[in-house]
């Protein structure tokens, strides 16, 4: 905004100090240059405008792709005039981002609400110019269907893959899903170049079964290499459809924003290649007679069940994520109740209130018992992830130095022994040392 208002002063004032003929000469320059640009806008349209007609001939009205965009517009709202901040962690998990701990522990359908989630405008932004132009085309082409079982396939997949390598981490937004699309894409362009025949020009069956990658991406209204029943109307009534290259120069602008804030913001991440590698693949499938008919319904369907037979076989080998960092506050807690009760105890000690031997019965029968449950807690944790190991590790060896500690202590204050006590105050400070370690892994994580 700042850099748009020095730009706007500096030409205001440029504009200012010109002279009236400079003035009229700059006020001709940019008319021509707006009808150059009508100009070239309405040859460009007219051009595109065969695949247009093509394209409402096979499905007349985009649903998918507009209710994937209302959605995600719907919940941005929602988080924004919303409690919490909608970059904050807990705010994302609350309205359905995908976090293992969570969603390993039966709360499957995060994999699905997290892709209608988003932490930030731009991020929200990136996602719709992402969506938006290739959504409609392939939507049009190919199927609402087709294009939806690949958006939520490539969005769940993705949800997977991120869960598999960061199974504590918080991930939302639809990047994954949305390169599922691109993927659909590829597999679409690439089935006209395996088709290619290359008698096609000489034999007419020959051509009407291939499509070669020049016939995918000619203007829609260059002549082709068909024979009359190439001209024909495709398998579901409607006119053969290629994909033009002006389209494709349209759908590049919007694709590169979109991709350069993936790059830019976590680089090409390990869940996004997933969503792409599903979209292709699907695509390998549903996209094969893309140029003359839509995918038969009983294929999308086939895609959408190996997809969810594939979730529900990941679901069992990812379940059960447990997230350490609850624990290793109630130990923190421990530490402070416990070491609060003693002082208080010394206190009593100190005025004559308590001998030395019932302060030993207290460690004794209170504080050390308490801290062996939860040690024995910790212990019998499952599913620690490998992020939070170091965490597990740290806290194992506080429970280790602080149990020693406190021993040391009893035996010293029934022994009335100073040259123990100290070596109790060692162990302590030892211990109180790991604990500070934890803690700081903790407030990292």
């Amino acid at each position: 905004m700042t850099t748009l208002l020095a730009v706007l002063v500096i030409g205001g004032y440029a504009i200012y100090v010109m002279k009236p003929e400079e003035r009229l000469k700059l006020l001709r320059a940019l008319e021509d240059k707006f009808w150059l640009a009508k100009d070239t806008a309405t040859a460009v349209r007219a051009q595109d405008e065969p695949f247009r007609v093509a394209l409402s001939q096979r499905t007349p009205w985009p649903i998918v792709t507009p209710a994937i965009v209302a959605l995600n517009v719907f919940v941005f709202l929602g988080m924004a005039f919303g409690s919490g901040a909608m970059s904050d962690p807990t705010t994302i998990v609350a309205w359905g981002g995908n976090f293992g701990p969570r969603t390993t522990n039966g709360e499957w359908w995060r994999l699905l609400a997290s892709l209608f989630v988003h932490a930030g405008f731009i991020q929200l932004v990136a996602n719709i110019a992402g969506v938006v132009q290739i959504g409609i085309t392939l939507e049009r082409m190919l199927g609402h269907f087709t294009v939806l079982t690949v958006y939520l396939a490539a969005g769940l997949f993705a949800g997977l893959e991120s869960l598999s390598s960061h199974p504590i981490g918080i991930s939302a937004g639809a990047s994954g899903a949305i390169f599922g699309l691109y993927g659909l894409l590829l597999a679409t362009l690439l089935w006209g170049r395996l088709q290619r025949s290359p008698v096609a020009a000489a034999d007419a069956s020959e051509s009407q079964e291939g499509l070669g990658l020049r016939d995918l991406l000619r203007p829609a209204d260059a002549p082709t290499v068909v024979d009359a029943a190439e001209s024909a109307d495709g398998a579901d009534g409607t006119a053969p459809v290629s994909i033009p290259l002006k389209t494709l120069a349209r759908i590049a602008p919007f694709a590169g924003l979109f991709i350069l804030y993936n790059v830019g913001s976590d680089g090409l991440t390990t869940a996004e290649l997933s969503g792409l590698i599903s979209g292709f693949t699907c695509g390998l499938v549903l996209a094969r007679r893309a140029r003359e008919r839509k995918a038969p319904l009983v294929q999308v369907a086939a895609a959408m069940a190996i997809t969810l037979v594939i979730v529900a076989v990941s679901a069992v080998l990812l379940r059960g994520v447990a997230d350490v960092r609850p624990e290793i506050a109630r130990v923190l807690a421990l530490e402070e109740r416990t070491a609060g009760a003693y002082e208080k105890a010394v206190g009593q000690f100190k005025n004559g209130a308590m001998s030395a031997q019932a302060l030993a019965k207290m460690i004794n029968q209170s504080i050390v018992p308490e801290l062996q449950n939860e040690r024995a807690r910790l212990k019998a944790m499952t599913g620690v992830p490998r992020e939070h190991q170091p965490l597990v590790d740290g806290a194992e060896e506080y429970f280790r130095l602080r149990d020693e500690s406190w021993r040391l202590r009893s035996d010293a204050l029934n022994r009335s022994n100073m040259l123990a006590l100290r070596a109790a105050d060692r162990s302590e400070r030892a211990s109180l040392e790991a604990l500070e370690r934890i803690r700081i892994v903790e407030t990292i994580k």
